[in-house]
């Protein structure tokens, strides 16, 4: 009798624990046919893991938020919670659910164009109307702090002018503005170290560079122009002729839109390359990838004059000597009687 009653007490603890087994795996490790109904579930920043897992349970992803708890504790000591958005999927149980939330944060991400030929300040400006939280005078703070421009490895420099490389971006809606700075620097990085250079533009530093692509770049919108204009500010340096960009002129007196006076043109400025030989001290905008390669590639060219058409193409009429450069300019004054005080 005795062993008939053990016999059968050996059988009702096999099914307890048959049973257990078969919740706790129910419980912890959903089988695959009960997976289903993919879902994108966020947790909000400041979350605890008990809030977690009511998150989890109300959406029928796991089945007891108690549980999850209690696992998260047990195994996973050093679990914290990351807010953001999940991919998860319903009744996926506690263990899949825990793996999902270390690996699979789906970042909300904003996009943002920076365009070619942008001063700090422009391109703080659009950063700072992008982001909710960046502030552009901040921005324009990081773009001259000694330290920070240490840790962008650009060289021993004052700004970081010339270096936010121009183009579409995506970012984590709460990205630092340190970061997008990093991001931009490493842009340009990737994209210079990829220009072949020709050998005439071996006799300027990399600075050089970015400083003469930054002037082209603002001379001119025309992508197919750029080498030749670049070929004719090769000319002047060479000659030791002031290059006379009045992109340079504008810089030098914060003038971006309106037509240049005469008065203007005097600057004592050293970015006024109408009155002072060579290139300006530092670069006056970020330039792109066209710019960039017209600066190490210039077109071979006798010109020495260049003058915009004012004809809303953006081109320019170049020219070999002062005088056919005069003639374009009086022509061309004589459409456009704005230009009077050229």
């Amino acid at each position: 009798m005795l062993r008939k009653i053990a016999v059968l007490f050996a059988v009702f603890l096999l099914l307890f624990a048959f049973a257990i087994v078969g919740f706790l795996r129910y419980a912890f490790y959903s089988p695959e046919d009960k997976i289903s109904d993919k879902m994108l579930i966020e947790i909000p920043a400041g979350a605890s893991i008990k809030s977690v897992g009511k998150i989890l349970e109300d959406n029928k992803i796991i089945n007891n938020a108690n549980i999850f708890y209690y696992t998260v504790r047990l195994f996973e000591k050093d679990y914290s919670v990351q807010a953001g958005k999940f991919v998860l999927y319903k009744n996926s149980g506690v263990f899949r659910s825990i793996e999902a939330l270390r690996k699979n944060s789906i970042a909300e991400e904003i996009s943002v164009t920076i365009p070619e030929g942008l001063t700090v300040w422009e391109t703080a400006s659009i950063v700072a109307k992008t982001f909710e939280n960046a502030d552009s005078a901040a921005f324009v703070a990081l773009c001259e702090d000694e330290e920070f421009i240490k840790k962008c490895e650009v060289g021993e420099k004052k700004t970081l002018e010339g270096y936010l490389y121009p183009e579409t971006y995506r970012f984590a809606k709460g990205v630092k503005i340190e970061d997008v700075i990093l991001r931009l620097i490493a842009t340009h990085k990737q994209v210079f170290s990829q220009i072949p250079r020709s050998q005439r533009s071996e006799k300027l530093d990399d600075e050089q560079v970015v400083i003469l692509a930054s002037i082209i770049e603002k001379e001119t919108k025309a992508a197919a122009e750029k080498p030749l204009v670049s070929g004719v500010f090769y000319n002047r340096i060479e000659q030791k002729m002031p290059i006379g960009a009045d992109a340079t002129v504008r810089f030098a007196v914060k003038n971006f839109t309106r037509p240049i006076r005469k008065s203007e043109l005097n600057s004592d400025s050293p970015y006024n390359t109408r009155k002072f030989t060579g290139l300006t001290p530092g670069p006056i905008c970020s330039p792109g990838k066209f710019s960039l390669n017209a600066a190490m590639n210039p077109e071979d060219t006798d010109y020495l004059f260049f003058m915009a058409k004012w004809d809303g193409s953006g081109e320019h009429i170049f020219s070999k000597t002062n005088a056919q450069h005069d003639k374009v300019k009086n022509e061309v004054k004589s459409k456009n009687k704005h230009l009077a005080d050229f």
